[in-house]
């Protein structure tokens, strides 16, 4: 029985530590970005390491609106007591196959627009 526990704890212990990790990894690479563009070509301008610092930071801040939005998306989900995630997934794959994929598209098209948002806000 406490074996269970402690798998139980170490699942969702690296549930939590790969996105920090992530995140750890591009904001670490964010301050050493520039650092590492000058040192592989001594012409290289301020302005010219900064573009791809702000698109590293774009692609930053639309990771962090993703967890933000999840996980709001999943408490509201079980506090307003709606069908499992299971369930819906069922559900979906009972739709017919222009539904399905219209709705890839539909989703495809909101994180696209959701990232070219948080794109344009940065620069």
């Amino acid at each position: 029985m406490k074996t269970l526990i402690l798998k139980f704890a170490t699942a969702k212990f690296q549930k939590v530590l790969e996105p920090i990790m992530l995140i750890t990894i591009m904001v670490l690479g964010w301050q050493t970005f520039t650092k590492i563009l000058t040192k592989l070509d001594v012409t290289v301008a301020l302005l010219d390491a900064g573009i791809w610092q702000l698109l590293l930071l774009a692609v930053l801040i639309f990771i962090g609106w993703l967890i933000i939005a999840w996980h709001l998306t999943h408490h509201f989900w079980q506090r307003l007591g709606l069908v499992e995630l299971s369930n819906m997934v069922s559900q979906f794959k009972n739709l017919a196959l222009w539904q399905q994929l219209g709705f890839y598209w539909a989703s495809f098209a909101l994180l696209l627009l959701a990232g070219v948002g948080c794109l344009a806000a940065v620069l």
